[in-house]
């Protein structure tokens, strides 16, 4: 069994930091499935979001070769709430890519024909 090094507070505040940035863009993503259009500058907020969320998930991949003798206790963790922010975004992403291949201005949620 691996123990933790850290206090109570500092692994409470890793969970909470963690289940916040999962759940941190349902509101926008809801408001965007009920408006059915995104802006080109919100479009491009949440694309990036996901960029980061991806390159973080890379690196939590890439640590055990990068850092052959290292092994952090949060790692399964981390990768698995990158996983979880991915999968979130994934909806719009897909929307976000639709729309960019059509030349659409703005991203369309949905089967709404312009």
């Amino acid at each position: 069994v691996r123990r933790w090094s850290h206090s109570f507070a500092i692994s409470y505040f890793c969970c909470f930091y963690e289940v916040m940035g999962a759940v941190a863009l349902i509101p926008q993503l809801w408001m965007f499935q009920k408006e059915k259009r995104v802006s080109p500058l919100l479009a491009n907020f949440v694309v990036l979001t996901a960029l980061n969320r991806l390159f973080t998930l890379v690196f939590w991949i890439a640590y055990p070769r990068v850092y052959v003798w290292r092994y952090p206790d949060n790692r399964g963790i981390q990768m698995a709430s990158e996983t979880l922010n991915l999968l979130i975004l994934s909806d719009f992403l897909f929307y976000w890519a639709r729309s960019k291949l059509r030349g659409d201005r703005e991203i369309i949620i949905g089967d709404l024909d312009v």
